[in-house]
């Protein structure tokens, strides 16, 4: 089917479902006013409806056209204005069919649409160049602003590029201002701009380049931990440089700070440096005093030792000090001085050397030959020919003599304490020889210690022996004193094990001495007692008769321990059974010689005989009189503590009765 009659009956089916058909005017009656119009009626009907329809259209390009005023849209303009001149022209023709009115409204819908996606896409573009140029304007401005307010030194002069710029802009602003410039126009503008930025950049990157390359340079010459910070700061600030990619950025966060931290660096190195010269100064002034202290101690000292020099750079660095000499030429005069007394002290340190290994040698001299030293005396000698040797040579700095000197005189040192030690180690064994020797000695004769010590006796000939036999020549010096300590140790406990000995078995013999003295006591006090009593010696003839009691009466024997302590327990046990006896007799004897002198005192006093009333206590039987216990004195027998305490009672009773009669 043709593509007309196509849209034909589409429009016929359209018109039919969305208008109404007219009917007949009211004119008519009543009888034809439902009667439809006649063929032509209905053509020109939908010719009028197309017209309609088309003009709908028309006003849509209208509107849209007020849109394309700017002079980027003269394409669409004409093409709409093309459009509505061809519309208008249709509109009016009065032969026009509705297939051509259909048509153009078909036509002008599409150009709508298509001059409204033109218009969008200029619209974009314009809009993308307008960013883009307002971009570059910003940034030049905020560049313009920093130049400004954050110049450093007059570093660059960028008059030509911004003065460039700034005409751009103002020609820019002003076409924007009247919306009547071609995006092209604008883009280029921008291109312009960009190009001159780019300029300034490079600009800014040179200078920097050359600004990163004198502080990294910097960076060698400062050491120190006071710039440890700056630098840490600086290196942050290299590190940021990809990440400002703006010329304000770069020249605010990277080119500005770089040259504000490299200010604080320098600036900081320059009050270093008037700290180093002040230091140098101090450094020179300690320098001289040490000098001069050197050439007292070489004029007293090492007189061989030439101070001319010496005396020069002195007198140049005081001359240095007190004129305001520049750092560097207290640097000069220092490190002259430091050179010359550091030649000096080497050579007082070899005279030192010398001095000292003369010391050595005399030392050596003076160590015993015997045995214990042979070892000490040949390290020293070693270290004395060793040292010589060193002495003479000429290619070792002061460091290496001071250190081989310290160590030469911490050895020659360490050799008069170690021969001190073993002096005293062989004293200290000498006497503890002496100390077992004279317990021994002291002992051995006694008759209670004798066969304990014999084999005391036996192990110190033995170690004594061994001693004597030691190879000390063969050990070093650290043996030979570990072993004089180790023969200490055993012959001091050798007399502390006699010692221990003797005193064990004293202390188990002192428990029956004591019963001897207690016994020997009363013993002797009995023999003072009866010293005067006419029957003296038949009292002693009972118990001094016995070997016994001549043993036991030697008391140089006994307490010097020359009798064994069996020994001592048996006499001492037969003495006192003897003396038991005797005294017990004797005590019974002065009983009854004191009951006969109660008479011979009653007798004095007018024959008194009232003694014959007394009571008389008798341990174990009572209470007797007088007459009682002369007569139980016949037969009497008891203890020896008994008979004693009778005799007291006797003796109490006869000096009451005597006083009794003296008062009356």
């Amino acid at each position: 089917m043709p593509k007309k009659i196509t849209k034909w009956n589409k429009f016929i089916v359209s018109v039919a479902l969305t208008t109404t058909i007219p009917f007949v005017s009211s004119k008519c009656n009543s009888d034809t006013k439902n009667i439809l119009l006649q063929p032509n009626q209905i053509e020109e009907q939908k010719i009028e409806n197309a017209k309609a329809e088309l003009k709908k259209s028309t006003l849509t390009l209208e509107q849209n056209k007020t849109k394309y005023s700017s002079i980027i849209y003269d394409a669409l303009l004409s093409k709409a204005n093309q459009a509505l001149a061809d519309v208008n022209a249709l509109l009016y023709n009065p032969q026009a069919t509705y297939e051509q009115l259909f048509d153009k409204k078909e036509v002008v819908d599409k150009l709508i649409n298509e001059l409204e996606k033109q218009f969008n896409a200029l619209k974009t573009e314009k809009e993308s160049a307008v960013k883009m140029y307002n971009d570059f304007k910003n940034e030049i401005n905020i560049f313009i602003d920093l130049i400004k307010n954050k110049d450093i030194n007059k570093a660059f002069n960028f008059d030509d590029e911004i003065n460039k710029i700034k005409e751009l802009v103002q020609k820019c602003d002003h076409l924007l201002k009247e919306n009547n410039v071609l995006t092209s126009v604008i883009k280029n503008i921008s291109s312009e701009i960009s190009a001159i930025i780019e300029k300034i950049s490079l600009k800014l990157q040179d200078k920097y380049s050359k600004l990163k390359i004198e502080v990294e340079g910097k960076f060698d010459s400062l050491t120190g931990n006071v710039y440890s910070n700056l630098k840490k700061e600086i290196n942050d600030i290299f590190k940021s440089e990809s990440q400002n990619n703006s010329i304000s950025s770069f020249y605010e966060k990277v080119y500005y700070s770089l040259n504000k931290k490299y200010e604080e660096l320098l600036d900081l190195e320059k009050r270093e440096n008037n700290k180093t010269y002040e230091i140098h100064k101090q450094e020179l002034s300690s320098l001289v005093a040490s000098a001069k202290q050197l050439k007292k101690s070489i004029s007293t000292n090492y007189s061989s030792i030439t101070i001319a020099d010496l005396e020069k750079y002195i007198t140049e660095a005081e001359s240095k000090i007190n004129n305001n000499s520049t750092k560097e030429e207290l640097i000069e005069i220092k490190n002259k001085l430091q050179a010359e007394v550091t030649t000096i002290e080497l050579e007082v340190i070899k005279i030192k050397f010398s001095r000292e290994i003369e010391n050595a040698e005399r030392i050596i001299n003076e160590i015993e030959s015997e045995k214990f030293y042979i070892s000490l005396r040949n390290n020293l000698q070693k270290q004395i020919d060793t040292s010589k040797e060193l002495s003479n040579k000429t290619n070792k700095n002061k460091k290496e003599y001071e250190d081989k000197l310290d160590k030469f005189i911490s050895f020659v040192e360490d050799v008069l304490k170690n021969k001190k030690n073993i002096s005293d180690a062989v004293e200290l064994v000498k006497t503890d020889i002496k100390k077992v020797e004279d317990t021994i000695n002291n002992n051995k004769d006694k008759k209670l210690f004798s066969e304990k010590i014999q084999p005391r006796v036996n192990v110190l000939n033995t170690k004594k022996h061994e001693y004597e036999k030691e190879p000390f020549d063969k050990m070093e010096v650290s043996v030979v004193l570990e072993k004089l300590n180790d023969y200490h140790d055993e012959f001091e406990n050798l007399n502390l094990y006699i010692e221990a000995d003797i005193n064990q078995i004293k202390n188990e013999f002192d428990e029956y001495l004591d019963e001897w003295k207690n016994l020997y006591e009363k013993v002797e006090k009995f023999e003072k007692q009866i010293s005067n009593n006419a029957n003296k010696n038949k009292y002693l003839n009972t118990f001094t008769k016995s070997e016994e009691y001549t043993k036991f009466k030697d008391k140089t024997n006994i307490e010097g321990y020359n009798i064994l302590k069996d020994e001592l327990i048996n006499i001492t046990s037969k003495v006192r059974n003897s003396f038991y006896t005797t005294k017990k007799e004797f005590s019974k004897d002065e009983i009854k010689r004191l009951l006969e002198e109660f008479v011979e005192v009653g007798k004095k006093y007018n024959n008194d005989e009232t003694y014959r009333q007394i009571s008389f206590r008798v341990q174990g039987q009572g209470n007797k009189s007088y007459e009682e216990l002369k007569a139980l004195m016949n037969t009497y027998d008891d203890d020896l503590q008994y008979v004693e305490a009778l005799l007291t009672e006797v003796e109490n009773k006869l000096d009451g009765y005597k006083k009794k009669l003296q008062t009356t």
